[in-house]
């Protein structure tokens, strides 16, 4: 009973914990003060709690030993926490919304006088942050305070309403018909899941009268949906150059308009992962670096990054787009700093890293790990990747990371693992309906590399007949985990060191300027400076 009770203890609080932790040190000080002036009582618990509260980690991440207040206290507590953080924060949106329900409550009290001042401060809020929607209940307001034929003041007319709101219909209307197409372009996979279907309806909608002018866009919430979808086709249809184009002038829109960028900061930080990705994608590497360091300067720029404890979430974004450049140019001589900080990241923020890049990262961090012969850090990144997939179910980066594991264990001698890891993966295929050449390709050869008491001439036999069929079927703009298998197999068969063997190629097929490469080594060099990352306070 004593045993079942303190484990009902420990479980209680951990939604009161979870955003708990969120707080910042200033934000955890203003709660209390707040608190304290609100509710005495719960402002002791809350004393008590935050005292003793011990962070543990443990498997299933982070925990506390002993906690004594009970699950209705912990409730009361989260729920003023929430009042709190909604009644403080400095989001437009938020902000709008609890004028709005003061304009509803004023209105049905008649108070038109005061109801009058809140929609003049709500409708200028709408309009400077582009919350459209919101601003269509706004002017509604408006409507009823002239059906009530009160005195308008400074509100306008029927007629300046009557051209506010058809402008305003107009401006949503065409914003709903681009989130329109963005739900197509980006669930496209429930229209045409085999390759040559897509591309015939990438292109179809690309035709879009939508999507030929950027002039079609009404409102600026519609601008930025042309160039993100624009973007999200050309990428999807190998025009990187296209898609780069885009990124780039959707970037400009949101360093345009600060608000915006501070609003829709989620959209904003994918907007520069992307265009990175695009540049490097086709070497343009000055532009990849300067996104890099702007990146490393936003914190001091916008408020957003220390309002959402975005600090190591941002430093894994720009580190991953370092690790890129370092993977795409083969220079590694800063790279040990560069995983450090980022693994560092990735295990001390108790506020969890965005599960994708934390995935995208340790898939950078595991082929350069091979890349550089460093075997087993790579399967232990390997089973890092593998312990998120619980958290970001990604397909191809899960994939990626066993096709690594098996070549690391290849690589090291290790069959009898070799062959569970194959038993895994053809299990791992059928359940994730891969069927695609490459894989196929790869998961037989791994079968015949994992027979035991086979010796080195059976092994090169079989990576001769398999250079052969890995070449007929890769395609043009192949993923780089196919290009490192292929790499590899080449380098065994001509006994060369994996990374000579790709710097050779990389250099005799000119699509690398090597003063270039200099340039960028030298920047990520200039980088080093070691990074001390905030911790909360408990």
């Amino acid at each position: 009973m004593l045993k079942q009770f303190c484990q009902n203890v420990r479980k209680v609080p951990q939604k009161l914990y979870s955003l708990f932790k969120s707080l910042t040190p200033p934000e955890k000080t203003n709660f209390r003060n707040w608190l304290s002036c609100k509710n005495e009582h719960l402002y002791r618990l809350f004393s008590n709690f935050e005292q003793q509260v011990q962070p543990v980690k443990n498997e299933e991440g982070y925990d506390f030993t002993s906690v004594s207040i009970t699950e209705t206290e912990a409730g009361l507590i989260f729920d003023a926490l929430l009042e709190f953080l909604e009644a403080f924060s400095p989001s437009p949106e938020i902000k709008l919304n609890r004028q709005l329900s003061q304009i509803q409550l004023l209105f049905e009290r008649k108070q038109f006088n005061l109801c009058r001042q809140l929609i003049l401060k709500a409708k200028a809020m709408a309009e400077q942050h582009y919350l459209l929607q919101d601003l269509e209940k706004v002017l509604m307001f408006e409507k009823k305070l002239l059906d009530y034929q009160t005195t308008i003041g400074s509100l306008p007319d029927n007629r300046n309403l009557y051209y506010d709101q058809t402008q305003l219909y107009e401006q949503l209307t065409n914003l709903y018909s681009f989130k329109e197409l963005w739900v197509k372009v980006t669930n496209w996979g429930h229209v045409a899941s085999v390759r040559t279907d897509r591309i015939k309806w990438l292109s179809h909608l690309l035709k879009h009268p939508l999507l030929q002018t950027e002039k079609a866009a009404f409102s600026f919430n519609a601008q930025i949906l042309f160039h993100l979808i624009k973007a999200e086709i050309y990428k999807n249809l190998d025009c990187f150059e296209d898609a780069f184009q885009h990124t780039k002038s959707l970037l400009q829109l949101f360093y345009q308009n600060a608000d915006y960028a501070e609003m829709e900061w989620s959209s904003f930080l994918e907007a520069l992962n992307s265009h990175a990705s695009m540049a490097i994608q086709l070497g343009k590497y000055d532009d990849a670096l300067m996104t890099a360091d702007f990146m490393k300067q936003m914190s001091s720029i916008y408020a957003f990054i220390d309002t959402h404890n975005l600090q190591c979430d941002i430093t894994v974004r720009y580190h991953l787009i370092d690790l890129k450049l370092c993977k795409e140019t083969l220079q590694f001589n800063n790279i040990d700093h560069i995983i450090e900080t980022a693994q560092q990241c990735l295990q001390q923020s108790v506020i969890p890293v965005d599960y994708f890049y934390a995935l995208s990262i340790l898939t950078e961090i595991a082929q350069i790990h091979f890349l550089t012969a460093n075997y087993a850090a790579a399967e232990e990144t390997c089973l890092q990747i593998y312990s998120l997939e619980q958290f970001c179910s990604n397909v191809p980066m899960q994939t990626w990371a066993k096709m690594l594991h098996a070549l690391s264990l290849a690589e090291t001698g290790q069959t009898e693992a070799l062959q569970q890891l194959s038993v895994s993966m053809q299990t791992f295929f059928r359940e994730m309906q891969i069927y695609l050449r490459f894989e196929t390709l790869f998961l037989d050869m791994l079968k015949k590399l994992a027979q035991p008491g086979k010796g080195v001439n059976y092994m090169l036999s079989v990576l001769q007949d398999y250079e052969i069929l890995f070449d007929s079927v890769r395609s043009l703009n192949e993923e780089y985990i196919h290009s490192i298998i292929i790499a590899w197999i080449n380098s065994k068969l001509l006994r060369q060191p994996l990374l000579q063997f790709m710097n050779d190629r990389l250099t005799a097929s000119g699509k690398i300027n090597r003063n270039m490469v200099k340039k960028v080594t030298e920047a990520l060099m200039e980088k080093s400076e070691p990074i001390i990352f905030p911790r909360n306070s408990h």
